[in-house]
Order: structure tokens, then C-alpha cells, then sequence
């Protein structure tokens, strides 16, 4: 009754500036809840795996509330250094006692609390903060599965940890649906680094391929709403360091978690080809007179891109992610015992602007999709 108390409280009498109250007995509650099997045991009681210590956790639904309805949390550092104390003392709760929800529902308030507050407080000013913020709770997200896993106390079911940051990401979309400062791109870009990385390292340490493909494709998703939404106003270098910020993560996430679960691993080597999204970016960018003129930031963006896939397809042995990337085009010097690269003599330039209509040159091209070497990697003839 706690909780709806609290609840019933912040929605019908909350007044701006009254944060303190509601945030002193939330840290005193929580607390009590978790020390409360403790002191039981203490007493020569057991109160372990009690559905009453899951109100621990879901009291933080309390600093998601105020970040969102109180102006005094502009400043966010009261507000997330008290909710970074509770969320540690609720992961030693939950790596001691073996109880994995307790810490997969704290840590669904937690990352819903930093993407509240980023979509209604930030801007350049605060970004710096922000940063601290999300590195802080990064590394206590990436941290806790790790140390549970080194003392022998993983936490249960292996797949939460997973589910928790799809879930984060997929609130991450919704709040992309709203209005954003343009100045979050940086500190969400940030956010979305690192609730991919935990997504990796979950993945592979639990062998669930399904976890960083299905992150991995949420995360484009997301992208794709910011870059619609506030693309323009950030303007086309940012965003598209973003874009290759986002690529390499992607690749460098799958190359990570294939080469950890052996190359023979199929689903996990699939996820590669995630990576390929950004190119499609670079389609829709290049279609957009005013994002791709001057050219050099996209066609920059493309080489680093396109070197990037190599890199991962020699790493991983997937030459196909080689072929798809569109690197073997513009191979000039076959390799020993390749007859699958372009000559110098046979090379056509095509031609950026219209060619006049009285021009007689011809400038035919083969798309890639039509190639053998499309469908079969190992063909020698192109």
C-alpha cells in the first residue's frame, strides 16, 4: 500500500517544489525493504524470496515521476545521485540474495528515469552532466551481471538483463515520437551506446543471439525517428557522426559476440549484417540535395562505412558482408588467384550531373544485384 500511496499522492496533491518529502520516503522505504530479510535472519527468521521485497524496486517509479513533473530538477544532481544509491543497494540485494528481478526492475526505472529527464530538461548547457549521468549508470548497468557471473550468482532468468534494455530502447522510441531539443541527440546518442553495449555483453555471455539482433534493429529504429524528427536542426555532420558512431558500435558489438560464441554460430553471425543499416541512411541522404551538397561528408561517411565492413568480414570470415558492403567494386587489383577484380582499363567514370543530350558517350553500369558474385560470393567471374 506504500507504493499506491505514493502513487495517489504525486498524481492528485504534488505541488512544484515539495520534491523532498516524497523523495526522502522513497530512499527510507526502499531501504526498509531490503534490510528488513536481513534483520529477520538476525532475529532467527527467514524472509528470503518474499513477493513483498519487489517493493523495493518498484519504488523507484518515484524519481521517474519527479523528473518529470517537478522544474526543480533542471539541476539533475540530487535527483540521480540519490537514485544511483538506491540502485546499488538493490544490486547487492540482488546478487546476494540471488533475486535477478529485483535488479531488472530497478534498472527499468533507473533508465527510464535518465530518458524522462532527458527529454524535458536537456539542452547544450546541462549536456555536460548529462554525460557524467550516463556514463555513471552505463557502467553500473554493465558492471552488476558481470560481478553476479564472477561470484557465482548469476542473475535469473539470463534473459532479463536482455529484455530490460530492449525495453529501455523501446522507450527511448516513444520519447524519440515527442518533442526533443535538438542539443539530446548527443546525450541520447550516448544513452543508445551504452544500452548496446550491455546488450552485447548480455548476449554473448548468455548465448541469446535473439537479444543484440532484436536490439541492434530497435536501435535503427530509434535513429530513424531522431534523425526524421531533428536531423535538420542538428544539422548533417553531427548526424551522421552519429550514424557511423551507431555502424561501428554494431559491427564491433556482433564481430565481439561471434568470435566469443565460435564462428560456427549462425544467428549470432547474422547480426553482422545489421550493420549494413547505415548504408541505407546514406541512400536516403544522398537522395536530399541540401544534406549531400558538399559531398564530402557523405561520401567520407560511406568510405568509413565501407572499410569498417571489411575489417569485420575478414575478422569474422564472412565474406559476404564483404561483397554486400560494395567494397569488391572498386577493387582495381585482384588478389593471387582472384580473376574477380576490376582491371584499370575496364574501369568507366559515371558521371555525377546530367550528361548534355548531345553527348554521345555511353556510361553503362551493372548494379551489384545483378552480379553473380551478388548471390555467390565465391564465383570468379563479375
Amino acid at each position: 500500500m506504500r507504493n499506491e500511496a505514493l502513487a495517489c499522492w504525486l498524481a492528485f496533491s504534488y505541488t512544484p517544489g515539495g520534491y523532498l518529502p516524497p523523495l526522502v520516503f522513497c530512499a527510507v522505504f526502499v531501504l526498509f525493504f531490503l534490510g528488513t530479510p536481513l534483520a529477520a535472519s538476525l532475529a532467527g527468521r527467514s524472509l528470503k524470496n518474499n513477493p513483498a521485497d519487489l517493493a523495493a524496486p518498484l519504488l523507484l517509479f518515484v524519481p521517474a515521476v519527479l523528473a518529470r513533473i517537478e522544474p526543480a530538477f533542471v539541476d539533475p544532481q540530487l535527483l540521480f545521485v540519490i537514485l544511483f544509491a538506491l540502485m546499488m543497494a538493490i544490486s547487492w540485494r540482488a546478487i546476494a540474495d540471488r533475486r535477478g528481478d529485483l535488479y531488472f526492475i530497478a534498472a527499468f526505472f533507473s533508465i527510464a528515469t535518465q530518458a524522462i529527464w532527458s527529454a524535458g530538461h536537456l539542452n547544450l548547457d546541462r549536456l555536460e552532466s548529462a554525460v557524467v549521468i550516463y556514463a555513471a549508470f552505463g557502467i553500473l548497468a554493465t558492471v552488476v551481471p558481470m560481478v553476479a557471473r564472477r561470484v557465482d550468482r548469476p542473475l535469473e532468468p539470463r534473459y532479463g538483463g536482455g529484455l530490460v534494455l530492449i525495453a529501455s530502447l523501446a522507450l527511448q522510441l516513444f520519447l524519440s515520437l515527442g518533442d526533443i531539443n535538438p542539443a539530446a541527440l548527443w546525450a541520447l546518442a550516448l544513452l543508445l551506446a551504452i544500452l548496446n553495449a550491455g546488450l552485447f555483453i548480455e548476449s554473448g555471455s548468455g548465448g541469446l543471439p535473439a537479444v543484440s539482433v532484436g536490439g541492434s534493429l530497435l536501435s535503427w529504429i530509434v535513429l530513424a525517428s531522431w534523425w526524421v524528427r531533428a536531423g535538420a536542426a542538428v544539422g548533417v555532420v553531427p548526424s551522421l557522426a552519429v550514424l557511423t558512431a551507431l555502424t561501428l558500435i554494431t559491427f564491433a558489438g556482433h564481430a565481439w559476440v561471434n568470435r566469443r560464441s565460435g564462428l560456427e554460430t549462425a544467428d549470432f553471425a547474422d547480426g553482422l549484417y545489421l550493420g549494413l543499416v547505415g548504408h541505407l541512411f546514406l541512400l536516403f541522404v544522398s537522395t536530399n540535395p541540401a544534406w549531400s551538397i558538399p559531398t564530402w561528408p557523405i561520401f567520407g561517411t560511406l568510405t568509413a562505412l565501407t572499410l569498417t565492413a571489411s575489417a569485420v568480414s575478414l575478422l569474422t570470415e564472412r565474406r559476404a558482408l564483404h561483397v554486400a558492403a560494395g567494397s569488391h567494386a572498386g577493387t582495381t587489383t585482384p588478389a593471387i588467384g582472384d580473376s574477380r577484380g576490376i582491371h584499370g582499363d575496364d574501369i568507366l567514370l559515371v558521371p555525377a550531373e546530367p550528361v548534355a543530350a548531345t553527348s554521345r558517350d555511353r556510361f553503362a553500369v551493372v548494379p551489384p544485384w545483378r552480379k553473380e558474385v551478388w548471390n555467390h560470393p565465391e564465383a570468379m567471374g563479375t
